[in-house]
């Protein structure tokens, strides 16, 4: 879960509200989840410009560093897993994990 976070915030900084609403989780839970991630350096909180109840979960340069290194492994293992597709069959695969990584909004 901590991984989805990163690649998630790797787009751009987000609300813990909406976190919640693309986890499918409960404000409370995603709260955990930051709490640990901030503890292991890989995000902060920063205020809402006139909200002073919001705050935004961001990436810190640490995190940043550890979204790019997991997405550079897995497309490594992926490339590794699909040598044996022939060039139409990869082409298919991309387009398929292309729709569930959007569907998923990851």
């Amino acid at each position: 879960m901590r991984a989805r976070l990163l690649c998630v915030l790797a787009e751009s900084s987000r609300g813990m509200a909406e976190l919640a609403r693309e986890f499918g989780v409960e404000k409370a839970a995603l709260t955990g989840l930051v709490d640990r991630a901030e503890r292991h350096g890989m995000v902060e909180r920063r205020a809402v410009p006139g909200d002073r109840r919001a705050v935004s979960v961001a990436l810190t340069p640490a995190g940043l560093r550890t979204a790019t290194r997991f997405h550079a492994d897995v497309t490594a293992e992926l490339g590794q897993l699909t040598t044996s597709l022939t060039a139409a069959e990869r082409a298919r695969f991309r387009m398929a994990l292309r729709t569930i990584t959007q569907a998923a909004r990851l």
